[in-house]
């Protein structure tokens, strides 16, 4: 379940753990526990706003709140960025009930929404997810038209990590491998000017996969990603 202590935010049950600074949304998830094994060498889902601010830059956090599987973060708008955003952060469980296809694997989904106050404001914002190159290979997945990435660990024993967009909300994809330490993965949203009274809403997820060479897993958890409802309220 979801707990939150301030602008620190954890989620824990006896196979899994992970902890977050809320009022840091550029700093993302960058440690996870499984199964008593602490993992710390990539940062999931980060989130960098327009105008792009210091990982060591405070946001303030107008609201925050747990709700069942969802915990929901809403963000002021400022002077320097005219919209406000909210992130729920959704934890993926198993939804197979029962079906012989086999479980979901865990996840979780970023699900952010962009409003603003004023006629004419630029949402755009960057998902970035950043592994260290020494432990991790990252290769592109061609599934349903879905932009995806697989991240696979160099020793084989860590679970790989699938990230993907949703195709209606991603204008732009890509990985970058210009740093000699880490390769980033980055998908921009909202690219187009939002005004007053228009609500913009962008889905990523990121799932845990205890079988990275069942490519069976790897589409099912896309589809179900694709035929999933975004929350109806924000």
């Amino acid at each position: 379940m979801w707990n939150c202590d301030g602008h620190l935010a954890s989620w824990r049950t006896a196979a899994f753990s992970l902890e977050m600074d809320l009022s840091r949304p550029t700093r993302g998830i960058s440690e996870w526990t499984r199964g008593g094994v602490k993992h710390s060498s990539m940062r999931l889902l980060s989130a960098i706003w327009q105008p792009a601010r210091s990982s060591s830059d405070s946001e303030t956090i107008e609201d925050c709140y747990p709700r069942g599987r969802d915990l929901i973060v809403t963000y002021a708008q400022t002077p320097e960025r005219s919209v406000r955003p909210q992130v729920y952060w959704r934890m993926i469980v198993d939804e197979s009930q029962g079906s012989s296809a086999g479980p979901m694997p865990l996840g979780v989904e970023w699900i952010v929404s962009m409003q603003t106050s004023f006629l004419d404001s630029q949402p755009q914002v960057d998902s970035v997810s950043d592994f260290d190159s020494a432990d991790w290979k990252l290769e592109s997945v061609d599934c349903y038209g879905c932009p995806a990435f697989v991240a696979r660990p160099t020793d084989g024993k860590s679970p790989s990590i699938l990230i993907a967009a949703h195709p209606s909300d991603c204008q732009v994809h890509q990985m970058d491998e210009s740093s000699s330490d880490t390769v980033a993965l980055r998908f921009r949203l909202f690219t187009e000017s939002l005004e007053k009274g228009v609500i913009r809403r962008g889905r990523i997820r990121a799932h845990l996969l205890d079988t990275p060479s069942n490519e069976a897993t790897i589409e099912r958890a896309i589809s179900q990603f694709l035929a999933s409802e975004p929350p109806l309220t924000t």
